[in-house]
């Protein structure tokens, strides 16, 4: 294939012919819906690509740039030596678009190409290898899952050339792998936990230690105890209040923003978020609110009114 506007690095690898390495992909109408999101340039028509005459390139690899770029945009001429036709770019993809459709390897500095199957099903020139199929997607109604995984392992047992690979088989594969996810998730998460709840009880109970003078000379003027433990209760629920408006607004703002971006780049996860979690939270502060506070108070109570304002003196 030639480069009609070749990315500057790709200038001191060319040959003369100013050449790029592609893997050619053809794609049935089943696997239009996944081309939609991968599309980083241009729109995709599906009644326009089926017609022949257009083609959707994937992005570039750049390994010593660490980067990606296309070499192609949206309206530009693409050319293909080999069976000598030319496709106007429809759109321009990510590097690992449709990825279950190709044959999961990428040509160094090259990049994807994708053209209806029926392209590549044509009669081509003359000393050109033939287009193989490279996958077969079997779209299965769930009640007659059983029949056709036995008719399907059927027909692959039978040669070396042919596997199988199922939802659930994919399901079990990376199911090891996100069962790490979610250790290591938990995990950090209770430590996390752990830490701003030992803080908190510290915070409180220092509090009421270095008031405690202050809060003997309130009861001396007139203050009751019942007074004072409501007001150090008050205290507390007024810090969980601030604690919850800070996590629901820029709290829940950080967390969905870094979330998504983690899981947009993993193809086999699917980001949603969930307000349960944090609300099963807010009453379980509320508890340990109430009883650190309730502890400090008693903690507080067991010297007098008498010792506490000879501290003072």
């Amino acid at each position: 294939m030639v480069a009609a506007d070749p990315h500057p690095y790709l200038l001191s690898t060319l040959d003369k012919g100013g050449k790029i390495n592609n893997n050619l992909y053809g794609l049935d109408p089943g696997w239009y819906d996944l081309v939609d999101k991968d599309i980083i340039e241009g729109e995709f028509n599906r009644q326009k690509f089926a017609s022949g005459k257009y083609a959707v390139i994937a992005e570039a690899m750049f390994i010593e740039e660490d980067s990606y770029s296309a070499y192609y945009h949206p309206g530009d001429t693409v050319t293909f030596e080999k069976s000598g036709k030319s496709y106007e770019v429809m759109a321009v993809v990510k590097n690992d678009a449709v990825y279950a459709a190709t044959t999961k390897s990428f040509s160094m500095l090259g990049y994807n190409a994708f053209l209806p199957a029926s392209e590549l099903q044509k009669e081509m020139p003359q000393g050109t290898d033939p287009a193989n199929i490279v996958s077969a997607t079997l779209h299965v109604n769930p009640a007659k899952m059983d029949l056709v995984e036995k008719a399907a392992k059927a027909l692959t047992d039978s040669t070396n050339e042919l596997t199988l690979k199922s939802r659930e088989d994919y399901k079990e594969e990376l199911g090891g792998f996100i069962r790490i996810f979610q250790t290591v998730g938990y995990g950090l998460s209770l430590v996390i936990a752990l830490i701003g709840v030992l803080n908190y009880i510290n915070t409180v109970l220092t509090g009421v230690v270095s008031r405690r003078n202050e809060f003997a000379m309130l009861e001396s003027i007139g203050m009751t105890k019942k007074q004072l433990k409501r007001m150090l209760i008050l205290e507390g629920l007024y810090t969980v209040l601030l604690t919850v408006l800070i996590t629901s607004t820029l709290g829940v703002l950080l967390t969905y923003n870094l979330s998504k971006s983690i899981t947009e780049n993993m193809a086999f996860m699917v980001f949603q978020m969930s307000w349960l979690p944090f609300i099963l939270t807010v009453p379980v502060l509320l508890t340990i609110a109430y009883s650190v506070t309730l502890k400090a108070y008693k903690t507080l109570c067991q010297a007098s009114i008498v010792e506490r304002l000879r501290e003072t003196e």
